[in-house]
This record gives C-alpha cells, structure tokens and sequence, in this order.
C-alpha cells in the first residue's frame, strides 16, 4: 500500500506541478500583452511626436531631421497624386465648396448645389507640328496685310469654298471597298452553290 501512496503522491504533485506552470504561463502571457500594450503606446506617442515636430517645422527643420521631412513631404505629394489619377479614372472632380466627389460632366454639385467650374480640354500638339502651325499663320497674317481689303475679303470666301470641296471629297465613298465586297460576295455565293 505504500507503492499506491507514494504513487498518488506523485500524481498530485505532478498535477499541481503542471497547474503551476499553466499558471506562470498564462501569467506570462498576460505580462506580454501588457508590454505589447505600452510599447504601442510608446509608438503611438513617438508618432504624434513626429506629427506634431513635421506641422511645427516642417518647413524649416532642423539638419537632423532634414531628409525624413523631406521624405514625408515627397510620400506626401505622391499620394495627391495617385488620388489625382484615381479621380481621373472615376471621371469625377471635388467640388470646391463643399468637398463631394462630382461626375466630371456635372454643372453643379449633388451634394451642395454649387455650381461646378467648367474644365476646357486641351489640344495637345506635337511640338513639330505646333512650330510649323505658327509660321504659317504668322505668313498668312503678314500676306493678308500687305492686301488691299477688297482681297483681303474675297481670300476667306475662297477658303471655304476649298474647305468646302475637301469635306465632300472626304464624303465621297470610294470605289474600290464595294468592289471587294460584291467580288468578296460572290465567292461566298459560289462557294455555297
């Protein structure tokens, strides 16, 4: 009987061994946690220190902290504009008012009513082609002139009767396509016989 209390003995102690050690784990767990919490905190407060330096001397910083406010300021303008882009994409523009995200085509905001600014595509020209455009009308200008005004009239009548011309020439179709297809038609139909 002595072996079965010794060995009951053991199992107590094993037992309360390994309650022991669940408990000193679970309590270093719990000290873990603790120091995950204030080393967050830390974090957080060195990033509102950062935050708060960048607004007070983001302009003038000292030589130390030169080049992080030069990369915040960079990171900073990167991501206006990569929104820029997004909003391109989506067609819409921000009402100056009020903020809203407006369709591109809108004349006044959904949000606020206010009305939307008008934005003019521009026409982009290769710059060969705008230095050739701008001798040209400079020549035109100089000839138009040295004209006397009776000429000077009748020259843009001409012009459009010109223009005029190319425009039905441009209607015009052309015959060759229809040739292609009435032959392109009667292979098919050959082919079907």
């Amino acid at each position: 009987m002595a072996f079965f209390d010794e060995l009951g003995k053991k199992i107590s102690q094993a037992g309360q061994s390994a309650v022991q050690k669940g408990k000193e784990i679970a309590d270093i767990a719990r000290i873990n946690s603790s120091i995950s919490d204030e080393e967050r905190k830390i974090d957080d407060s060195y990033r509102e220190i950062g935050k708060l330096y960048f607004s007070l001397h983001g302009e003038n910083p000292d030589v130390d902290f030169a080049a992080l406010v030069a990369g915040i300021q960079e990171s900073g303008n990167k991501i206006t504009e990569y929104r820029q882009q997004i909003k391109d994409i989506k067609g819409v523009v921000c009402c100056e008012k009020c903020g809203a995200e407006v369709s591109s085509n809108a004349a006044f905001c959904s949000s606020c009513g206010a009305p939307m600014p008008v934005v003019k595509p521009v026409e982009t020209q290769p710059e060969e082609n705008a230095a050739q455009v701008q001798p040209e009308a400079e020549t035109v200008s100089a000839e138009q002139e040295a004209q006397p005004e009776s000429t000077q009239q009748v020259q843009p009548e001409a012009e459009s009767a010109s223009a005029e011309q190319e425009a039905q020439q441009e209607n015009t179709p052309q015959v060759q396509p229809e040739a292609e297809s009435a032959s392109a038609e009667q292979t098919v139909e050959n082919t079907q016989a």
